[in-house]
């Protein structure tokens, strides 16, 4: 019988947050690596591997001693850097960006205080993975890619085997077939037979087991390598080397694994549910933070932490904008309104702005364009949050991507004739001339839209409520329990004039409630929804009886607010579009209220970026280098799965752009003009 050949991993898996605050978890961090320091000084073939280059980071900066004694052995080969990422992310959240930034700045520390290329990605405990994450990868220079979850009984997959995304990058991948970690000897037996089942069912030979205390950390024990020394004699099956996880894949053989081109897909669905408001501001965090899996202390101070990052960020737009403004003149009549766009795709609609306005000027409000055109503007209430000093605007402007125009607000002289509204609104309808909403006025959702005189909704909808009797993990989603619907308890038309026209009703279901807003725009054929959802059931009795009992807390109760987006279309959405109307949710136009000064510049419209539009190709990011701040680097990617061509210009300086089917380019605008890189920016 052919022997198995078994790289023995020496690991710590530690979640910094989890059942515990960061600071518990940042001390776990010091002691498992004191560990793993002595093992290494005790046992001379004894190897170990760590992920998460914060934790590196954190070690620099409050245990300089012992980060030195940690470069000394990843030195000598003995203390293996794996990950490349700042922690071990959640990997179905987070954007493609967001991810991308973990490699840029992880593998930067690592190569400036190692002098060491990290080419694995260790995701171990993350709960999924996006079938993009291969190009990704293979885009931020790494070749290997090491994951736990899901397991056998969600998906089926070798236990190694080359992965690809649709763009044909791949990268070699392992899927442990025990535990991440082991604390005792049946736990070490049971990664063992269950790695060797998985290496029997698909004929393969070799693979990684891993043992160590882990999820609070802890390392390799002395007992674990012991019990190591022991089964090597008692084992004939295997061979058993203390190895690294690099030592593993450089003797995977590429042509002896299978192809697989999907997507690892997410498990403990119940865990993305838990906490709301991280989720809104979360694009890059730890697993078991985003998920919502830790404990509320835990949460509690993530929420403030990334309050600060958001807004801290804010700052950064706010001081851009300014930059902006500060360049430009903006001498005229009135006072002049900048308006940015900060999406990779032109955008005409409708934009709004809060001005302030002085009591004696409130009457007589008329706006300009960028040329110098007099527009139609209306005045709104449903944004307007301070009505005796300040008017909502509403008017149609064109702003390129990536760029700013200069509209002027003028508040003297008389009114123009108001044209005549091409917008309807019933307490059952919705009508702008481009789409046609018609709702129900007992569910308070759409029953027809029609386009172009054509139906484009095969039936009416509803706000359904599902009852949740699974566990926190989530599992079993897909058995989905209806127990009722809200019905509506009021509705009216809030706001109608040339821009937009805003219907609203009122729902209900038991004690919770619900109101919605439809927001139909001037020549858009976007159907905007605003929810307010107020939950305060908590169980399906409806007589006082309580299926529960009241030690805990009850998720989801309170107040919550939702911004959604319908557009009708027939067959299949062009992806270039979808991705463009999703940025234009996410980042909408913003705008700043400016004073008539002098600039060095009289360009009433600009952009620090242009690609042409009869293409596929989608801009995702714009940012400055992390190697020379003088530098733009700019990330695209072809939507259709389609061969496409681009062109692409910033600073009177173009080029032309190839793309195979769903490939991602990152590029680098250089003294010496454009140049292709990797993701994380090496030329």
């Amino acid at each position: 019988m052919e022997k198995k050949n078994i790289h023995m991993i020496g690991n710590t898996h530690i979640d910094p947050v989890w059942l515990w605050q960061k600071a518990e978890g940042m001390q776990e961090v010091k002691s498992s690596f004191a560990s793993a320091l002595d093992r290494l000084d005790e046992f001379p073939d004894f190897k170990f591997t760590q992920s998460s280059i914060s934790f590196l980071a954190w070690m620099k900066e409050n245990c300089p001693e012992q980060f030195e004694r940690i470069r000394a052995r990843v030195a000598e080969g003995r203390w293996e850097i794996v990950g490349g990422m700042w922690v071990e992310p959640d990997c179905d959240l987070p954007s493609g960006e967001a991810l991308i930034r973990h490699f840029l700045y992880s593998k930067k520390f690592v190569r400036e205080n190692f002098d060491k290329d990290v080419v694995t990605a260790y995701n171990v405990d993350s709960f999924g993975h996006g079938s993009n994450m291969p190009a990704i990868c293979s885009g931020c220079g790494i070749r290997y890619y090491l994951m736990s979850r899901p397991d056998k009984k969600h998906v089926q997959v070798p236990p190694v085997f080359t992965w690809r995304s649709k763009d044909g990058s791949s990268v070699i991948a392992e899927r442990t077939g025990g535990e991440y970690m082991a604390w005792t000897r049946p736990a070490l037996e049971w990664n063992l037979s269950e790695s060797i089942e998985a290496l029997e069912e698909h004929g393969y030979d070799r693979m990684a087991v891993f043992y160590g205390v882990g999820n609070h950390g802890g390392g390799p024990t002395i007992d674990n390598i012991h019990t190591i020394y022991e089964m090597r004699k008692e084992r004939e099956d295997v061979t058993m080397d203390f190895s690294t996880i690099g030592e593993f894949f450089e003797q995977v053989e590429p042509d002896r694994i299978p192809v697989v081109s999907r997507e690892m897909g997410r498990i403990f669905f119940g865990c993305y549910s838990s906490d709301c408001e991280i989720k809104t501001l979360l694009f890059n965090q730890f697993h078991d933070v985003l998920a919502g899996t830790s404990i509320e202390p835990a949460r509690n101070r993530t929420c403030m932490e990334l309050g600060g990052v958001v807004a801290a960020a804010e700052e950064i737009t706010e001081d851009a904008v300014q930059a902006i403004a500060n360049r430009l003149d903006t001498r005229g009549d009135g006072f002049p309104l900048l308006l940015v766009n900060p999406t990779g795709t032109d955008y005409r609609g409708v934009c709004g702005a809060s001005v302030y306005v002085p009591r004696a000027e409130k009457k007589n409000t008329r706006m300009r364009d960028a040329a110098g055109k007099e527009i139609a503007c209306a005045e709104s209430s449903y944004d307007n949050f301070a009505p005796e000093a300040r008017k909502f605007l509403l008017f149609e402007a064109e702003i390129p991507a990536y760029g700013y125009v200069i509209y002027r607000v003028i508040s003297e002289g008389p009114d123009l004739p108001e044209e005549e509204s091409t917008l309807t609104a019933q307490e059952d309808l919705l009508d702008n001339g481009v789409i046609r909403v018609s709702f129900d006025r007992t569910a308070g959702a759409p029953t027809s839209i029609v386009k172009e005189g054509r139906e484009l909704l095969t039936g009416s909808g509803s706000f359904a409520v599902y009852y949740d009797d699974r566990g926190s993990w989530g599992e079993h989603v897909w058995e989905e329990k209806v127990c009722g619907v809200f019905h509506v308890t009021g509705r009216k038309v809030v706001e109608v004039n040339q821009m937009r026209a805003i219907l609203r009703f009122f729902l209900e279901y038991g004690k919770s409630e619900m109101m919605v807003d439809y927001i139909l725009e001037k020549g858009s054929d976007r159907l905007k929804m605003r929810l307010k959802l107020r939950s305060s059931s908590f169980a399906r009795g409806g007589r006082g009886e309580l299926e529960q009992n009241l030690e805990g807390r009850f998720m989801n109760q309170g107040c919550y607010d939702y911004e959604l987006m319908l557009i009708p279309h027939e067959g299949q959405m062009k992806k270039k579009r979808l991705f463009a109307e999703a940025d234009f949710l996410h980042m909408p136009v913003s705008y700043m209220g400016d004073s008539n000064h002098v600039g060095k510049e009289w360009l009433r419209c600009g952009s620090i970026l242009s690609i042409d539009k009869d293409n596929h190709v989608h801009v995702s990011s714009v940012k400055t280098s992390e190697y020379d701040r003088g530098e733009l680097v700019v990330r695209l990617f072809e939507t259709e799965g389609t061969n496409s061509s681009a062109s692409v210009s910033a600073d009177g300086v173009q080029e032309s752009l190839e793309f195979a089917p769903y490939e991602i380019k990152t590029l680098r605008l250089t003294a010496d003009g454009w140049k292709a890189c990797s993701m994380i920016e090496y030329c």
